[in-house]
């Protein structure tokens, strides 16, 4: 009886060591990997120069406790992602624009508490689409130099001489003196007097001149 009671007794603590080890193993199991993403899912969300949301989810009893995202895009640039744990086990990644490429390769490095299985990368949503703008440049030419011509010095012209006409010739009066000259004569000029008449004048002042005398002789004689 005792040697029954004892095999019982010890049959019952290996099964409850065993046991324990089936329930705490897990827990006390880290675990670590990586997780690849495969092209499709989410793949509508892979548009040229957006940012993305990016999740990571496994199976199996492990949880995940930290993640990154290596991400190769199409222009052959790379970028490396911390990730954020979230509740149920998932890693978010936040995958930044890069100009105008989609993400051609993506790889997930993660440490977990706990076996992992069946691990998932997903692009979730597009979370901004990127906007370019285009800048034209205009150029404008401006005319700094003015070239500005003022006539300083003034002209002035008075006519300070006086030119008069009469019926026996014309009188031309230049700084105080005095020439007389005939009226020209034929086609074209008016006609002007006669030889009688020019001698008929010069009698008459050769006698005006004759009475002149005479009266200044006399003036002489009584003096």
């Amino acid at each position: 009886m005792k040697k029954r009671t004892r095999i019982h007794v010890l049959g019952a603590t290996v099964a409850i060591a065993f046991a324990l080890v089936l329930v705490l193993a897990p827990l006390a199991y880290a675990d670590s990997g990586t997780c690849e993403w495969n092209g499709v899912h989410g793949a509508d969300n892979n548009l040229a120069g957006a940012s993305t949301l990016w999740i990571l989810t496994g199976g199996g009893s492990g949880t995940f406790t930290s993640a990154t995202l290596d991400v190769t895009y199409s222009n052959g640039h790379t970028e490396s992602i911390t990730g954020e744990v979230k509740g149920a086990g998932a890693v978010h990644f936040v995958v930044p624009a890069n100009d105008s490429a989609t993400v051609s390769a993506a790889i997930a490095h993660y440490e977990a508490d706990g076996a992992v299985t069946n691990c998932v990368l997903t692009i979730s949503h597009v979370i901004s689409e990127s906007t370019t703008t285009t800048v034209e440049e205009s150029t404008t030419t401006t005319a700094e130099e003015t070239t500005s011509t003022t006539a300083e010095d003034t002209t002035s012209t008075t006519a300070e001489d006086t030119t008069s006409t009469t019926e026996e010739g014309l009188t031309t009066t230049t700084g105080g003196m005095t020439t007389v000259s005939e009226i020209q004569t034929g086609a074209g000029a008016p006609a002007g007097p006669s030889a009688a008449t020019w001698a008929l004048v010069g009698l008459a002042g050769l006698m005006a001149s004759g009475v002149a005398l005479t009266g200044a002789r006399r003036a002489l004689r009584r003096h």
